[in-house]
């Protein structure tokens, strides 16, 4: 019974790990796009560190945040019943 009592602590443990886990990087992702383009363009203009070091980082990332919505909007266009025409 006790080992029960343990297993169910080590469970409830490792559950509110992955979820602290996921939130932060829920939360990375989130700032990751919602990183306005144009305040990247005039920190890179100023010369700014996190500018210029990021603006590559967000071209990429765009590019492959773009791409995951194309294919996912060209999988629902393909799986849509097509209407019966009568």
């Amino acid at each position: 019974m006790e080992s029960d009592g343990l297993s169910l602590m080590l469970l409830s443990l490792f559950f509110v790990l992955l979820i602290c886990a996921s939130a932060y990087f829920s939360s990375s992702e989130t700032s990751m796009m919602g990183l306005n383009r144009y305040r990247l363009k005039h920190l890179k203009r100023k010369k700014h560190p996190v500018g210029v070091e990021l603006d590559g980082y967000y071209a990429e990332i765009v590019q492959v945040k773009d791409n995951v919505i194309r294919t996912v909007k060209m999988r629902q266009r393909a799986t849509l019943p097509v209407p019966e025409t009568n």
